[in-house]
């Protein structure tokens, strides 16, 4: 499974969240995660990665191409100690183990740059991955948040050692 996957650090991820917004629908997204929705450049300490068919050529100047998956991981610039990922998963492409792949990847990246805790956000309207983070013995919830609506989940990362 993890062989039919290639990881693409994204340089303009704006493109892909576009895609992204308009497999999903624009509507759709900013009532779930706001109106602030899609970001329009990468945030502050952000790096963003795309999960690709391995079969499949990349095709950047298609407007109609998009990835697979998309992932955002940063680290707070208020707590340092923290890391915090989101993600996206195209329509038709779940199902595919994409959700455990991009967790392992980011817990990966933590460890690299040595921070000890990754959590993610999830609001209150993406029901459906709510309940499955929620079931997951991999996250912990963490807090709460208003204006959206969303939990927060944490998972503590163990450092290996020398």
């Amino acid at each position: 499974m993890t062989e039919d996957w290639i990881v693409i650090p994204v340089v303009a991820p704006e493109v892909i969240w576009s895609r992204y917004a308009d497999a999903i629908g624009l509507e759709e997204l900013q009532r779930t995660f706001g109106a602030h929705w899609p970001p329009p450049r990468l945030r502050v300490n952000e790096e963003v990665y795309a999960w690709r068919d391995r079969n499949l050529s990349p095709r950047p100047f298609d407007p109609t191409d998009h990835p697979a998956a998309w992932l955002s991981l940063s680290i707070n610039q208020f707590n340092p100690a923290r890391a915090h990922m989101s993600r996206g998963v195209w329509p038709g492409q779940h199902g595919k183990g994409l959700g455990r792949l991009m967790r392992d990847f980011a817990e990966q990246w933590c460890r690299l740059h040595v921070v000890p805790s990754l959590s993610i956000e999830v609001y209150l309207e993406n029901l459906q991955h709510l309940v499955n983070v929620q079931r997951d013995p991999y996250w912990t919830m963490d807090g709460v948040l208003f204006d959206p609506w969303a939990f927060t989940f944490t998972h503590a990362i163990i450092q290996a050692t020398p």
